[in-house]
């Protein structure tokens, strides 16, 4: 009779009782030495499941110049709490924050391995845990994305929300990749009394979905 050591090659985490229980996507961006942080744990612990295997290929054919079909540059990750979106995130972040070591994971699980440039910019953001140094929050979606672009000068330039250009602008040439989390949760969380406030979102999201029909960022 054959022993799970025969059909399954465990990994270190599980070998050492040391598994990850939840990844907090908040982590990537903190100061401290995280598990999240950890291109190599993330990979390591990291299996290539349906959904990941997905986005990989809907990415690839993306940055395909010969794809005409089927570019989409939006993808919701959705599900109950505990289904693994803020893991598929992580991971997400490290395959274009470390293309050498994605590109291992990926040849090792049997994926196209040459797919992933190294991107000038790849950036995260975790709505509700995100702050201004003075420990408010931020009342627009386009405020953190500005600032972790290192363009806060460019804020000035906005009306009521980015238009197209604005983003473009903000991207410049090259090309970036944005992961928000929890932008529902965070959107529902403005009052309803702040119309303003709420239609200048929604305006963000429609205008950056319109560039992104058309290019990847």
């Amino acid at each position: 009779m054959p022993t799970i050591e025969d059909v399954l090659d465990l990994s270190e985490e599980v070998k050492n009782r040391h598994v990850k229980g939840n990844i907090e996507l908040y982590k990537l961006i903190s100061s401290g030495d995280e598990f999240e942080k950890n291109s190599e744990a993330i990979f390591n612990c990291t299996y290539p499941t349906g959904p990941i295997r997905s986005i990989i290929e809907f990415i690839t054919r993306k940055m395909d110049p010969e794809q005409k079909a089927d570019v989409r540059s939006v993808f919701a990750i959705t599900g109950t709490y505990g289904t693994g979106k803020s893991h598929i995130i992580a991971t997400i972040y490290h395959l274009f924050n470390d293309p050498t070591r994605a590109r291992t994971w990926l040849e090792k699980n049997d994926m196209i391995q040459e797919m992933l440039p190294t991107f000038p910019r790849t950036v995260v953001m975790p709505m509700l845990n995100l702050k201004r140094e003075d420990g408010s929050k931020y009342e627009f979606l386009w405020q953190p994305l500005y600032k972790q672009f290192g363009r806060e000068d460019l804020l000035n330039e906005i009306g009521d929300f980015p238009t197209v250009d604005d983003i473009t602008t903000l991207v410049g040439a090259g090309t970036a990749v944005i992961l928000v989390d929890e932008i529902e949760k965070w959107y529902g969380s403005i009052p309803e009394n702040q119309e303003s406030r709420r239609t200048a979102n929604l305006g963000m999201r429609k205008d950056s979905s319109d560039m992104l029909a058309n290019t990847m960022w």
